[in-house]
């Protein structure tokens, strides 16, 4: 993992001495915790709960879905945890775990 960090260090400073910067370290690291999610996702397929859906922050499926159950809104739930404050990456996976909890398929 410590490989895939190096490269994204590498990519950030690339990115900005090229000229593309904030936008292209941004993309950078869209694509470093899509990644990260995939590697995390392949070795947890058997607990959901345990699915981190927000890498820069740590949270987890499971407590996104309680604080849910508990009345928070997106907003909520971003201000409680620090999801959805950083990279941006995880605003559609949770956006769409919400939508699954409203209609009762999410678990």
């Amino acid at each position: 993992m410590s490989g895939i960090v190096g490269a994204a260090a590498a990519g950030c400073k690339w990115a900005v001495h090229t000229g593309l910067g904030n936008e292209g370290v941004q993309y950078l690291l869209i694509l470093l915790a899509s990644g990260l999610k995939q590697v995390f996702m392949s070795e947890q397929n058997n607990h959901p709960d345990d699915e981190i859906l927000c890498f820069c922050s740590g949270v987890k499926r499971s407590k996104i879905r309680d604080l849910y159950q508990q009345g928070f809104d997106i907003r909520g739930i971003a201000d409680m945890t620090g999801a959805m404050t950083g990279c941006g990456g995880c605003e559609w996976d949770i956006e769409y775990y919400l939508k699954e909890l409203e209609t009762g398929q999410g678990k």
